[in-house]
């Protein structure tokens, strides 16, 4: 389900929103001998909470933020990015190239990918970037929705935004630190993933049998040995697929029963 941001439930006041960042500080203290933490504050405007933070192996940090859209005249969905050097202070980043970012990754030195998912009218085309279901003004109604992806840079820019489904949403990613990179999502009420090795295109998507239950969470997952992994919850059961090295996705998994809450 694509996932649209609420009306905040705490008043904005007319200064900017601030959202408080936590980094570790570069050397320990002489007593403690541990690393000491260091906030820094950042103030873009109409900050409502942090979406995605990632760092690649150099150091160099990108965080992802969901804006207020009822702070913006007229009203508007939109991100915002910060990016951040080792040693350095955070500094706004260039207009990210669509909204709806559920995903962040960065890996190797200074590449980030950039996953999300796109609403789609009944004309074929896409609202205006940021619009709102209720004020953008567009004409259509929403069919549905397309997971996207975009490649870029740790200093917050990224290239065209490509499709990866057209009929998808709810985007889960994961990449190591050559690049490799999958990304799982929901089609048609089952799981999908699609796969790339660094350097190269995603390869055609493949759809598990099986019901993906609406709502549930999952995750997907690799290391640098070239395994995949894609779990997710279904009722009160933890499943799991496993992808080796060499071969193909195993069958699914039972990993573990999930305890019933106590009341």
């Amino acid at each position: 389900m694509l996932r649209r941001r609420s009306p905040p439930r705490w008043h904005i006041g007319a200064g900017a929103v601030v959202a408080v960042l936590v980094g570790m500080a570069a050397h320990a203290g002489p007593a403690a001998g541990e690393a000491q933490w260091r906030t820094q504050t950042l103030a873009p405007a109409g900050v409502v909470s942090p979406t995605a933070l990632s760092f690649d192996d150099a150091g160099d940090g990108l965080l992802v933020w969901g804006g207020n859209p009822y702070a913006m005249q007229p009203p508007r969905l939109f991100d915002g990015g910060e990016t951040r050097v080792p040693g350095g202070a955070w500094s706004q980043t260039p207009e990210l190239p669509f909204t709806a970012i559920e995903q962040l990754q960065m890996y190797g030195s200074g590449r980030a990918m950039l996953v999300g998912s796109e609403a789609v009218t009944a004309q074929g085309g896409t609202p205006p970037p940021g619009s709102l279901p209720c004020c953008a003004g567009y004409p259509g109604t929403v069919l549905r929705v397309r997971v996207i992806y975009a490649d870029g840079l740790a200093d917050g820019t990224f290239g065209p935004v490509r499709a990866l489904d057209r009929n998808g949403s709810a985007p889960v990613s994961a990449a190591d630190e050559r690049g490799d990179a999958i990304v799982a999502w929901v089609h048609g009420g089952r799981f999908r993933v699609a796969g790339r090795s660094h350097g190269g295109a995603f390869g055609k998507p493949l759809t598990f049998p099986g019901r993906a239950l609406a709502g549930e969470p999952f995750a997907v997952a690799l290391n640098a040995r070239g395994e995949r992994v894609l779990a997710w919850i279904g009722g009160r059961d933890l499943y799991a697929r496993a992808h080796p090295a060499r071969g193909r996705w195993g069958s699914t998994t039972l990993v573990a029963r999930l305890p019933v809450p106590a009341r």
